[in-house]
């Protein structure tokens, strides 16, 4: 059962990093993007590269605790991470505020501008 814990664990963080290299894509847009007031004043402050380090920090923190919890009867708070996580990662790839209604995109629309699409283009820039 442990295996199932780490294994959500490995996709918090993922989702994280997912988040973190939108993030950077996005450098230009990021900050009227961003809908989360705690964020929006990191950059106010300090710009995205403060941005981007705080979130990669709180990412290791989380998981490191997360790791932590495993051998501990609290280790159904990595179930509440992993489902917040996804749900996370789900809005930010298939909703979009218009006029103030959350409004739910498909993936299969508009090929060319979704959000895993600009991460993959991102992706081959690294690796071909």
């Amino acid at each position: 059962m442990r295996y199932a814990y780490y294994a959500m664990i490995l996709v918090i963080g993922a989702v994280a990093a997912y988040d973190n290299s939108m993030t950077w894509i996005y450098s230009e847009t990021i900050v009227e993007l961003e809908q989360n007031p705690v964020g929006s004043w990191l950059l106010e402050q300090g710009g995205v590269s403060l941005f981007i380090t705080v979130k990669a920090a709180a990412t290791l923190l989380l998981v490191g605790v997360l790791f932590g919890l495993t051998r501990t009867r609290y280790r159904w708070l990595i179930a509440g991470a992993f489902t917040f996580q996804v749900v996370m990662f789900a809005y930010l790839n298939l909703c979009s505020m218009e006029r103030g209604f959350l409004i739910v995109n498909s993936p299969f629309e508009s090929r060319s501008t979704h959000p895993i699409d600009t991460w993959i283009e991102f992706m081959k820039g690294f690796y071909l």
